[in-house]
């Protein structure tokens, strides 16, 4: 593709994009890479067309579960070819928002130099496991996603975070249990994927006694989300003669789980890091009452209380078995996640506040 500005999908115009331009100015060309973690950065790209710009997401690999992205193209294996696909990137676009610690040529951020030299602006995403700091997390907290951790996707985050502080113009974080490992980043919840949440949401159902009462999981890595002690909890209510089961969505496209928790009761999130995750944004957009443990200290970080049922692993069984015996109060969270979902998680919002930080 040589140096010729790279083509972005054409903007799904609603008929509010020309007051959209006027508002924010002149269209940015604005490169999302190289990762697509949870969907968030080809989500986000997406919102930002809708409002005039010129977005793009770009992911060395494709995902396995599915996720909508613009561009996939393997990182070449030379330096030479790391080199052209970096040049190639520079002539096509001024905003590079990067994601989970990385850049065009990875782990190394060896482009990020270069790109801040040729003035363009650089902004980091920090996701989850590439940046928390395994041994506070562990001494300082009972309960944290490094818990049981065996990826150890965190042994770069020294690095990452060094480049990051020295050349991006803004850091973001996507949960607030990670601000204290990125010195002055900001909030910048998870983007859910609107369009495919509502082309795959049906009427929600008061539940019906004569079936077992269902819980939906969806761990994409079972250590750091809890599992087990999820699954243990369950079990323990069968044990108490409740009739209750837990699917675990898992290696199932991302539409998929989406579709099969829409019967769900009930779905639980992650157990152990302190925040939710981009699983519980997208159940509550569904209007499905959700639990997550959400850490005390963290609490007054979000923008309005996250209307999720807080559990960790000591109060797991309690906190389901009083959530089975109340639907009126898991109707009311489904109610307020689905409100909430709109207001801190749908992309149109979040596109908004990363423009206005392009342009700071």
């Amino acid at each position: 593709m040589g140096s010729r500005e790279l083509a972005a999908p054409a903007p799904a115009g609603n008929g509010s994009t020309r007051g959209d331009q006027t508002t924010l100015g002149t269209s940015l060309r604005i490169l999302h890479a190289p990762l697509n973690i949870g969907g968030m950065a080809g989500t986000l790209a997406a919102a930002q067309r809708r409002l005039g710009h010129h977005a793009v997401s770009y992911s060395v690999a494709r995902h396995d579960f599915g996720f909508a992205e613009d561009l996939v193209e393997p990182r070449p294996n030379s330096r030479s070819g790391l080199t052209k696909l970096v040049r190639r990137f520079a002539d096509s676009f001024d905003v590079f928002h990067f994601y989970f610690g990385e850049s065009i040529s990875g782990t190394s951020l060896a482009d990020v130099p270069m790109l801040a030299k040729m003035k363009k602006k650089i902004f980091f995403w920090f996701c989850g496991c590439e940046v928390r700091d395994e041994k506070t997390s562990l001494l300082a907290y009972e309960y944290s996603a490094c818990l049981d951790c065996f990826p150890k996707l965190c042994l770069n985050r020294e690095r990452s975070t060094a480049v990051a502080l020295a050349y991006a113009t803004a850091l973001f974080v996507a949960t607030p249990d990670l601000l204290e490992f990125v010195p002055g980043s900001i909030l910048l919840p998870q983007v859910v994927d609107f369009d495919l949440v509502e082309s795959v949401r049906i009427p929600r159902v008061t539940h019906d006694w004569s079936r077992p009462f269902r819980i939906v999981h969806a761990p994409s890595d079972r250590a750091i989300k809890g599992t087990r002690y999820i699954e243990a909890a369950v079990e323990a209510l069968r044990h108490d003669g409740i009739e209750v089961e837990l699917e675990l969505l898992e290696r199932l496209n991302h539409a998929e789980v989406l579709r099969r928790a829409q019967t769900a009761d009930l779905a639980i999130d992650q157990v152990l890091a302190g925040s939710y995750g981009i699983f519980a944004a997208e159940m509550m957009a569904l209007g499905i009452p959700v639990v997550a443990y959400i850490r005390s200290d963290l609490k007054s970080c979000y923008p309005a209380p996250p209307p999720v049922l807080n559990a960790n692993p000591a109060n797991l069984v309690d906190v389901l078995r009083a959530a089975m015996l109340e639907p009126d109060q898991r109707a009311k969270l489904a109610r307020d996640g689905f409100d909430y979902a709109r207001q801190v998680h749908h992309p149109d919002v979040i596109a908004k506040r990363t423009l206005a930080y392009y342009r700071g």
